[in-house]
């Protein structure tokens, strides 16, 4: 098992590079290539504009460096857990105006799925699916994430009104009836 390398990663610990194997296994741990087209072409899936700022995970991050604008992330998978949670800790100094984008090669899914109900998926898409210009080598499917700026509003009113009692303790007078006390 330690020449597999297995007994290293069933203990939480990070692959690094000269512990992963080559071939088909290197791949499983790779994030997604970024490149400006593929970031216009994640924004163009959310219906944005703007060109969003890429924030590379492995560099150490600053809370303002990703507040107040759109930010497209591309962790490993191994990490994007953590990525998302350092970005949702960064969304929540200002909510209103910070967006962010993550793509996540689609694999140890459960590390990451319903880490916040903030986190929308736009959807899961292959390397062959996307323009020739974003296209990439991996077979591995990958999911393109969203955290849009927090929208205020107010509950809206219920329809059917308060359930009201027929007559005053009309509960007491049910329970004591299951009971068979009356």
């Amino acid at each position: 098992m330690i020449k597999q390398g297995t007994d290293g990663l069933s203990r939480g610990l990070w692959v690094v590079p000269s512990r992963r194997p080559q071939g088909f296994n290197q791949a499983l741990f790779e994030a997604v290539p970024y490149t400006k087209a593929l970031g216009a072409w994640a924004a163009s899936c959310i219906g944005s504009k703007k060109q969003p700022k890429h924030l590379d995970p492995t560099d150490p991050l600053t809370v303002d460096q990703g507040r107040e604008v759109l930010t497209i992330w591309n962790p490993p998978p191994e990490c994007a857990r953590q990525t998302i949670a350092a970005f949702l800790f960064m969304w929540v100094q200002s909510p209103l105006n910070t967006e962010g984008l993550l793509l996540v090669p689609r694999i140890l899914q459960r590390q990451w799925g319903r880490i916040s109900r903030y986190v929308r998926e736009v959807g899961v898409f292959q390397s062959e699916g996307l323009p020739a210009c974003c296209a990439y080598t991996s077979h591995l499917p990958f999911v393109l994430l969203h955290v849009a700026p927090h929208q205020h509003s107010l509950r809206k009113p219920r329809l059917d009104g308060n359930c009201r009692a027929p007559r005053k303790n009309w509960h007491n007078y049910q329970t004591e009836e299951v009971r068979g006390l009356s």
